[in-house]
């Protein structure tokens, strides 16, 4: 569990750490095989596509970002647009201990069911970047990683159903959209683990709660992302690596915190929601059925 958060100016810490220095961040070695060969060689299952629950809107939001014993150890920032064509684009950037910085950018047509259309995401130190990419229109992914010693690439042609597979920041999406009758989905992402592949996850929609958000208490709806694996792996490797999204109970879903690593093996953080800079409904969407079909 994350501590209540306490302002903290040392950013120097990098977010990609040395080996001797990750000891803190990791778990046993053995759970991480164990998790992990169940991830690469476990088949994946059909998901359901997500029907659109709620017509897009254009919001962008100011985050704050927690380490595991809360401290406040960067910035960040959430910005959704609609575009011309009414497609959904959602760009997150953060700025992390000051030196990392990661970039995620998405892109998904809203018509009767959410249906991505690319995935991008770069995370930069001073002397590494990883960039990850996905074209759901023709299936390709792509891997690359920059340090002193070069560029590694690695690539796939993945094999998925259109509107059931998701990556990144996309999953806030689905829980934004979450079936009001389900309490559980299962879902399909892709991840560089580190060649790109397709996973099966669920997704489960658990109790509302009260959480503190920027010194606040607010009602929210916790959702739990965990990777598909049998019972007895999952007691072996327990929530280790399990995501949390919370979202606001009244009025229109929004996005409120995020617990969880942004990066495979990475460190746990805690981003929230500090203030809105803009919310509101597209003028151009006047006609819902317009709007469905021009999304087409």
């Amino acid at each position: 569990m994350f501590k209540p958060a306490i302002s903290r100016n040392d950013w120097s810490q990098p977010l990609f750490t040395t080996a001797s220095a990750s000891n803190q961040w990791g778990i046993p070695i053995l759970l991480t095989l164990i998790f992990w060969f169940y991830i690469l060689v476990s088949p994946s299952q059909a998901g359901s596509g997500i029907p659109v629950r709620t017509a897009p809107n254009e919001v962008k939001q100011l985050l704050h970002i927690f380490d595991q014993d809360g401290y406040r150890c960067g910035v960040g920032e959430y910005v959704q647009t609609i575009s011309q064509d009414e497609n959904l684009r959602v760009e997150l950037n953060l700025d992390i201990h000051g030196n990392s910085t990661l970039r995620e950018v998405v892109e998904m047509k809203q018509s009767d069911v959410l249906q991505p259309i690319r995935f991008l995401y770069e995370l930069s130190s001073e002397d590494r970047k990883k960039t990850y990419q996905m074209d759901f229109k023709s299936g390709y992914a792509v891997r690359n990683d920059q340090n002193g010693s070069g560029v590694s690439k690695k690539e796939a042609v993945l094999e998925f159903e259109p509107a059931k597979t998701f990556a990144g920041v996309m999953l806030i999406l689905v829980a934004l959209n979450f079936p009001e009758d389900q309490r559980e989905l299962d879902l399909h992402v892709v991840v560089f683990t580190p060649k790109p592949r397709v996973i099966q996850i669920k997704m489960l929609k658990q109790d509302t709660e009260q959480i503190t958000i920027g010194g606040r208490e607010v009602l929210a709806v916790k959702y739990r992302l965990s990777p598909a694996m049998p019972a007895i792996a999952r007691v072996l490797v327990g929530d280790s690596h399990d995501q949390t999204i919370w979202l606001s109970q009244s009025g229109r879903p929004t996005f409120l915190c995020f617990e969880g690593s942004i990066e495979t093996g990475g460190p746990q953080f805690r981003i929230e929601s500090q203030k809105y800079v803009m919310a509101y409904q597209p003028s151009q969407q006047k006609d819902s059925s317009a709007s469905v079909m021009a999304a087409r």
